[in-house]
């Protein structure tokens, strides 16, 4: 049985804020975010990542028990910093 909570399909994790796509494992705290922060896909939620979405970056607006500072806030990573790029695999030759 699939529970859609939302019309956005998606989750948001509870700690980093972070957005991903709905799924029953997410919803139901099986599958939980990088960060190891549970997901949630209810209706309060999902206002609360329309809001994200739309610009708001107040954890007061958005009702943020501790709000973190959602200055740089994206969706793929949500609080957290960006990953590092990765190292390049290309080695200078080096000429004698």
């Amino acid at each position: 049985m699939t529970f859609v909570h939302n019309n956005i399909g998606v989750v948001l994790c509870q700690d980093c804020l972070c957005v991903r796509p709905f799924s029953d494992a997410r919803h139901m705290a099986e599958e939980r975010c990088e960060c190891g922060g549970e997901f949630c896909g209810c209706l309060h939620c999902e206002c609360g990542v329309a809001m994200l979405r739309g610009g708001i970056r107040s954890g007061l607006a958005l009702d943020l028990e501790d709000p973190a500072d959602l200055a740089f806030w994206c969706e793929e990573t949500g609080t957290r910093a960006p990953p590092e790029p990765t190292a390049s695999r290309h080695h200078p030759t080096t000429l004698f």
